[in-house]
Protein backbone atom coordinates (compact mmCIF):
# COMPACT_ATOMS: atom_id res chain seq x y z
CA UNK A 1 0.00 0.00 0.00
CA UNK A 2 1.44 3.20 -0.90
CA UNK A 3 2.26 5.63 1.48
CA UNK A 4 4.36 7.57 3.60
CA UNK A 5 6.20 7.57 6.95
CA UNK A 6 8.43 10.11 8.89
CA UNK A 7 11.39 7.99 10.18
CA UNK A 8 13.23 10.78 12.14
CA UNK A 9 12.06 13.67 13.25
CA UNK A 10 13.88 17.48 12.71
CA UNK A 11 16.63 18.41 15.11
CA UNK A 12 15.43 21.99 15.75
CA UNK A 13 12.44 23.75 14.65
CA UNK A 14 12.83 26.42 11.64
CA UNK A 15 12.37 29.10 14.51
CA UNK A 16 14.55 29.48 17.64
CA UNK A 17 12.54 29.90 21.04
CA UNK A 18 14.47 33.31 21.64
CA UNK A 19 13.20 34.60 18.28
CA UNK A 20 9.52 33.30 19.29
CA UNK A 21 9.92 35.01 22.40
CA UNK A 22 11.29 38.24 21.34
CA UNK A 23 8.46 38.62 18.68
CA UNK A 24 5.74 37.84 21.37
CA UNK A 25 7.49 40.40 23.74
CA UNK A 26 7.87 37.47 26.31
CA UNK A 27 10.99 38.41 28.64
CA UNK A 28 10.04 35.81 31.59
CA UNK A 29 11.23 31.68 31.44
CA UNK A 30 7.98 30.43 32.99
CA UNK A 31 6.39 29.97 29.41
CA UNK A 32 9.34 28.32 27.87
CA UNK A 33 7.67 25.00 27.53
CA UNK A 34 4.75 26.21 26.24
CA UNK A 35 6.10 28.27 23.46
CA UNK A 36 8.31 25.67 22.05
CA UNK A 37 5.42 23.03 22.34
CA UNK A 38 3.55 25.80 20.07
CA UNK A 39 6.27 26.37 17.69
CA UNK A 40 6.49 22.53 17.02
CA UNK A 41 2.39 22.61 16.25
CA UNK A 42 2.58 25.80 14.09
CA UNK A 43 5.11 23.96 12.11
CA UNK A 44 3.17 20.73 11.90
CA UNK A 45 -0.28 22.83 11.14
CA UNK A 46 1.90 25.08 8.37
CA UNK A 47 3.02 21.73 7.16
CA UNK A 48 -0.16 19.68 6.87
CA UNK A 49 -1.61 22.54 5.10
CA UNK A 50 0.90 23.34 2.84
CA UNK A 51 2.19 19.73 2.22
CA UNK A 52 5.30 20.90 2.42
CA UNK A 53 8.49 20.33 4.45
CA UNK A 54 9.94 23.24 6.04
CA UNK A 55 12.74 21.17 8.48
CA UNK A 56 15.00 18.59 7.44
CA UNK A 57 13.60 15.13 8.34
CA UNK A 58 13.57 11.63 6.79
CA UNK A 59 10.97 10.15 5.39
CA UNK A 60 10.29 6.82 3.99
CA UNK A 61 7.56 6.88 1.00
CA UNK A 62 6.52 3.51 -0.75
CA UNK A 63 4.59 2.98 -3.52
CA UNK A 64 2.47 0.05 -5.31
CA UNK A 65 4.14 0.49 -8.41
CA UNK A 66 6.46 2.57 -10.54
CA UNK A 67 4.20 5.03 -13.23
CA UNK A 68 3.84 3.20 -15.93
CA UNK A 69 2.71 4.98 -19.61
CA UNK A 70 -0.61 5.99 -20.12
CA UNK A 71 -0.71 6.88 -23.53
CA UNK A 72 -4.10 9.38 -23.35
CA UNK A 73 -4.85 12.97 -25.13
CA UNK A 74 -4.52 15.04 -22.00
CA UNK A 75 -1.00 13.23 -21.68
CA UNK A 76 0.02 14.41 -24.87
CA UNK A 77 -0.77 17.79 -24.56
CA UNK A 78 0.48 18.23 -20.97
CA UNK A 79 3.69 20.47 -21.21
CA UNK A 80 6.97 20.16 -19.40
CA UNK A 81 7.08 23.17 -16.18
CA UNK A 82 10.10 23.97 -18.27
CA UNK A 83 8.17 24.70 -21.17
CA UNK A 84 7.00 27.92 -20.45
CA UNK A 85 10.56 29.67 -19.98
CA UNK A 86 11.94 28.08 -23.46
CA UNK A 87 11.26 29.90 -26.46
CA UNK A 88 8.40 29.96 -28.18
CA UNK A 89 9.20 27.30 -30.74
CA UNK A 90 9.70 24.55 -28.31
CA UNK A 91 7.64 21.34 -28.99
CA UNK A 92 8.82 19.46 -26.04
CA UNK A 93 6.40 17.45 -24.69
CA UNK A 94 6.11 15.79 -21.15
CA UNK A 95 4.18 12.46 -20.09
CA UNK A 96 3.04 13.74 -16.74
CA UNK A 97 1.57 9.67 -15.94
CA UNK A 98 5.28 8.83 -15.39
CA UNK A 99 6.49 11.06 -13.04
CA UNK A 100 7.36 10.35 -8.92
CA UNK A 101 6.14 12.52 -7.30
CA UNK A 102 6.97 13.59 -3.29
CA UNK A 103 4.57 13.60 -0.95
CA UNK A 104 6.18 16.58 1.03
CA UNK A 105 8.17 18.31 -1.58
CA UNK A 106 11.59 19.82 -1.28
CA UNK A 107 13.68 17.05 -1.48
CA UNK A 108 17.16 17.48 0.19
CA UNK A 109 18.63 14.28 -0.58
CA UNK A 110 17.17 10.74 -1.87
CA UNK A 111 19.16 8.10 -0.36
CA UNK A 112 18.00 5.15 -2.73
CA UNK A 113 14.93 3.72 -4.18
CA UNK A 114 14.60 -0.09 -3.77
CA UNK A 115 12.78 -1.69 -6.08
Amino acid sequence: MAGIIVQSQPAAEPVSLAVAKNFCRVEITDDDLLISVLITAAREACEMFCSRSFAVKSYLQTMDSFPYYTDTMISQAAYPPSYYSLPMYSTTLWNYSQMIKLYYPPAVEVQGIDY
